[in-house]
C-alpha cells in the first residue's frame, strides 16, 4: 500500500503542480465519479439527519412528560447524530469534492485534522454505548418487570449521559495523539495517523534473507482491536442475545398467560376477566411493537457496521493487498458513508415510526404527516390523550 501511495504521488505531480491540470488517469477518473455519487449520499443523509435529530431533541426537551429515561437515551443518539452531521460530514463532503487537494495538499489545520478524526469516532462510540444501554433496559423491563431498582431512572440517565461522552472521548484521545499532518517531499501534506514503532512489541515477519515482508505496529493493532471489540463486537453480541430472549418471552406469552407481563401503571378494574385480558393484550402489543423497532435498529447496526470493520481492518492491516490506491480510497469512503448512515436511520426509526414522538411533534409537522398518511388509520391503543378509553401505559414503556 505504501508503494502504491508513492506511485500515486508521483503520478499526480503533473496534474496538481502549478495549478495545471493534465490528463487524469482512468483510476482517478473512476474515483472522482464514485465520489460524486458518495457526495450526493452524504448530502441526503445530512438532509434527513440534521432536521430529524434536531426535532427529536426539540420534542423531548420542550415537553416535560416526554423526558423519560428511554427518551433521553434516544436524545443522546440524536445529539451524536447532530454532531456527526454538522461537524464531520461537511468536511468529508469537501474532501470528496476536492479529492486531490485533500489527499496530497491537506487544506486544514492540525486541530481540524485531529478533530475530524476524534469527533466522529467518539460519536459512533457513544451511539454504540447508548444502543446497548437501551437494550439492557428493555431486557430488564420485559424479563424482570418487578425489579424496578435495576431499571433506568432519570437520575441514572443524567449520570450516564455525560459519563458515556467522557468515556468515548477518552477512548479516542490516544488516537488523536497519533493523528497529525504528515509533510512529504514536494510540499505534499496528508492528515494521517503516524503510528510509533516499537521493535519489541511490533509484529515483524521476515523472509529467509531477513527482509521484512510484513510489519504491523503494536499501537495500531491495539487501538483497532479495542475499537472493534468494545464499539461493535461486544455491543452486537449483547444486543443480539438480549433481544433474542425478549422476543422469545413476548411471542411465547399470550393474553391471560400467568407469565404475561402486565402494562406498567394499569389499575384493577371491575370489568372482570375480559377487561384484564384486554389490558394485558394491549400491553403485550405495545411492548412487541417497541421491541420490533429496536430489533430493526440492531439489524441496521450490524449491516452498516460489519462491512466497515471487517474490510477496513483487512485493508489497514494489509491482510488483503490492493495495488490500486484509488480503488482502496474509494472502497474506504463507501464503507465510511455506510457506517455514517446510522445517524439518518436512527432519526427515521425513533422519530417517524414512533407514535409518541409523532403525537408530541409541533402542529405543522403533524399536519404534514396527516396529509402524507391521509388514508392511514391510526390505532387508538397508543393514544396519549388522558381521556382515551384505551388503556394507558407509561410514556417510557411505549416510546423508544
Amino acid at each position: 500500500m505504501n508503494s502504491s501511495f508513492n506511485n500515486t504521488i508521483n503520478s499526480t505531480i503533473a496534474t496538481t503542480a502549478g495549478g495545471v491540470v493534465a490528463t487524469i488517469s482512468p483510476g482517478e477518473q473512476a474515483m472522482r465519479t464514485a465520489f460524486i455519487v458518495i457526495t450526493v449520499v452524504y448530502i441526503l443523509v445530512m438532509i434527513v439527519a440534521i432536521p430529524g435529530n434536531f426535532l427529536i431533541l426539540w420534542i423531548t426537551l420542550a415537553n416535560k412528560k416526554m423526558r423519560t429515561p428511554t427518551n433521553l437515551l434516544v436524545c443522546n443518539l440524536a445529539l451524536a447524530g447532530l454532531l456527526l452531521a454538522c461537524i464531520r460530514m461537511p468536511i468529508k463532503t469537501y474532501e470528496l469534492i476536492y479529492p486531490t487537494q485533500t489527499l496530497f495538499f491537506y487544506p486544514f489545520s492540525t486541530s481540524v485534522c485531529k478533530m475530524a478524526q476524534i469527533v466522529p469516532a467518539s460519536c459512533i462510540t457513544s451511539i454504540s454505548i447508548t444502543l446497548t444501554t437501551i437494550c439492557i433496559d428493555r431486557f430488564i423491563s420485559v424479563i424482570y418487570p418487578t425489579k424496578r431498582h435495576l431499571r433506568m431512572t432519570l437520575v441514572k440517565v443524567y449520570i450516564f449521559l455525560p459519563a458515556s461522552w467522557l468515556l468515548s472521548f477518552l477512548f479516542w484521545t490516544p488516537y488523536g495523539v497519533f493523528v497529525d499532518i504528515l509533510h512529504l517531499n514536494g510540499g505534499f501534506k496528508r492528515c494521517v495517523p503516524t503510528w510509533p514503532q516499537n521493535p519489541q512489541l511490533d509484529i515483524n515477519i521476515t523472509d529467509s534473507h531477513n527482509q521484512s515482508v510484513y510489519y504491523l505496529q503494536f499501537s495500531k493493532m491495539i487501538i483497532w482491536l479495542l475499537f472493534i471489540i468494545f464499539v461493535f463486537l461486544l455491543p452486537a453480541i449483547i444486543m443480539t442475545t438480549l433481544y433474542a430472549i425478549i422476543v422469545r418471552k413476548l411471542w411465547q406469552t399470550g393474553p391471560g398467560d400467568k407469565h404475561t407481563v402486565p402494562p406498567v401503571g394499569t389499575r384493577p378494574t371491575t370489568g372482570g376477566r375480559r377487561d384484564t385480558l384486554t389490558k394485558e393484550n394491549h400491553g403485550l402489543k405495545a411492548k412487541r411493537r417497541v421491541v420490533k423497532i429496536f430489533i430493526t435498529c440492531l439489524v441496521l447496526f450490524i449491516v452498516t457496521n460489519l462491512p466497515y470493520y471487517l474490510i477496513f481492518v483487512l485493508v489497514d492491516f494489509q491482510l488483503i493487498v490492493i495495488r490500486d490506491f484509488y480503488l482502496i480510497y474509494t472502497v474506504i469512503n463507501v464503507l465510511i458513508i455506510l457506517n455514517y448512515t446510522c445517524i439518518a436511520y436512527n432519526a427515521i426509526i425513533y422519530g417517524y415510526f414512533n407514535k409518541t414522538f409523532k403525537n408530541n411533534a409541533p402542529k405543522w409537522i403533524r399536519r404534514i404527516a396527516r396529509r402524507c398518511n391521509s388514508s392511514r388509520v391510526e390505532p387508538s391503543s397508543y393514544s396519549l390523550n388522558p381521556g382515551s378509553v384505551a388503556p394507558q401505559t407509561r410514556a417510557d414503556e411505549v416510546s423508544t
